[in-house]
């Protein structure tokens, strides 16, 4: 009985993990899938970065987050500290860092 008790209370918590609402605090952009969010993290150079991140934007894979933005969190990556975000009105669900997140 202790351990399905256990199991429950962990069953409990994923559920109210997956759909915390958040707002954005900074400016920043989120990808549809993990490798490409790292992928632009990864260029220090800035003006390479937003030149990447305009290409991104535009073929869909990326959209800029907006400082305000109401979204849920559906996903958390611990190991990398990313979290899987959603507006309420689109379909696709995006990958981001956790500090542009409260």
């Amino acid at each position: 009985m202790k351990k399905f008790g256990i199991a429950l209370l962990l069953l409990v918590s994923c559920m109210a993990l997956a759909q915390t609402q958040k707002k954005v605090i900074a400016t920043g952009f989120a990808c549809q899938t993990k490798t490409a969010f790292k992928a632009l993290v990864a260029i220090t150079d800035t003006k390479k970065q937003a030149k990447q991140l305009g290409v991104s934007i535009k073929s869909g894979q990326c959209i800029n987050l907006k400082k305000g933005d109401s979204v849920s969190q559906t996903g958390t990556s611990f190991v990398d500290d990313l979290v899987k975000i959603k507006y309420a009105n689109k379909e696709t669900a995006y990958w981001t860092a956790a500090t542009y997140l409260n």
